[in-house]
């Protein structure tokens, strides 16, 4: 499911068209849907990082929803070096689609400086997303 079809009382707060994919920013989260073969990492991220510390901040007080609607490679031995971009850990989940989309994803999340909470569909994460944000304020 693409965030385009996402139905939530969200409302959009801005959408970005960068080099790598559609970023979409709501008040408290932002869906990263990057483009398909892309090969991601700390210091190869295009723009992602920036988009988002121009939007929230660095307190960390937002969610980071990945919605891997195309295959794409992280780096994650890069991971690491996110968190010393934040005050403090921002939510994260990972949306697959495939399966070898979560056994990357699965990998993947034993590198980042982060709890991540992997999902099937963007509809539960969001939910999931909303819910936790709610109960941290």
């Amino acid at each position: 499911m693409l965030v385009d079809d996402l139905i939530t009382k969200e409302k959009i707060d801005t959408i970005y068209h960068i080099d790598i994919g559609h970023i979409t920013m709501f008040d408290t989260f932002v869906v990263a849907e990057l483009k398909e073969g892309l090969t991601i990492g700390y210091e190869k991220d295009e723009g992602l990082l920036e988009v988002i510390l121009d939007h929230f901040g660095q307190s960390g007080d937002f969610g980071l929803i990945c919605n891997r609607v195309h295959p794409f490679s992280v780096v994650p031995t890069q991971l690491y070096k996110i968190a010393t971009l934040f005050e403090k850990a921002p939510k994260v989940a990972i949306v697959s689609y495939t399966t070898v989309g979560k056994m990357s994803a699965q990998f993947e999340k034993r590198f980042w400086p982060f709890p991540v909470t992997l999902f099937d569909d963007l509809e539960p994460a969001v939910a999931w997303m909303q819910s936790t944000i709610k109960s941290a304020c």
